[in-house]
């Protein structure tokens, strides 16, 4: 990322243990960030973005306290585009009724690039789009999404059935399997480059 405002822009959060998470939680319960609110600020621990390893906060180093990405220049070029590469916004303000957290525009998870195109199209947060994900199936109702590459990509859901499930895919195509931390697999099957 370039540099802006004679700052540095850098990711300056990344993957953090069960032993960090712990620690910020129990700063933060210290400070009553949980106290009488339904949203929250920071995950508890086994619960947050950041112990899968995809989940990344962009920021300004002045030498301080990182700061976060003012709402313009690299920062709107990273949010905007950041489909393109496979990144959405993690906690998008408006969609504290699906995430139930708080609003963090400096905050981006890898999901894919199909599946992040697909969250932009149709403009919803994870949350939404594992409820939307959930209701397309590979007999009945594939959707198809194309990236600004061109590539282009069918996207169906598969329950779990349990210790082995069936997935069914085209043959001889490349795909990926993603569990969705609920009740199945996501699917995403490359149909042309």
């Amino acid at each position: 990322i370039a540099n802006q405002q004679e700052a540095d822009n850098e990711v300056y959060s990344e993957e953090e243990s069960n032993a960090e998470e712990e620690s910020i939680t129990e700063e933060n319960i210290s400070e009553d960030v949980y106290k009488d609110s339904s949203l929250i600020a920071v995950d508890k621990p086994d619960r947050s973005d950041y112990q899968t390893g995809y989940t990344v906060t962009l920021g300004l180093n002045t030498g301080d306290e990182p700061e976060s990405l003012p709402e313009e220049g690299v920062y709107d070029w990273f949010k905007e585009n950041g489909a393109a590469y496979g990144f959405i916004l993690r906690y998008d303000l408006g969609k504290e009724n699906f995430t139930h957290h708080s609003g963090n525009t400096s905050q981006f998870r890898y999901v894919g690039k199909p599946h992040a195109e697909l969250m932009k199209q149709k403009n919803i947060c994870l949350e939404e789009y594992i409820n939307y994900v959930q209701t397309l199936t590979y007999e009945k109702n594939p959707v198809e999404v194309t990236l600004q590459n061109g590539a282009c990509y069918s996207v169906y859901y598969v329950d779990s059935q349990g210790a082995e499930t069936s997935v069914p895919v085209p043959k001889d195509k490349t795909y990926t399997l993603s569990g969705d931390n609920d009740k199945g697999f996501v699917i995403a099957v490359l149909l042309s480059q």
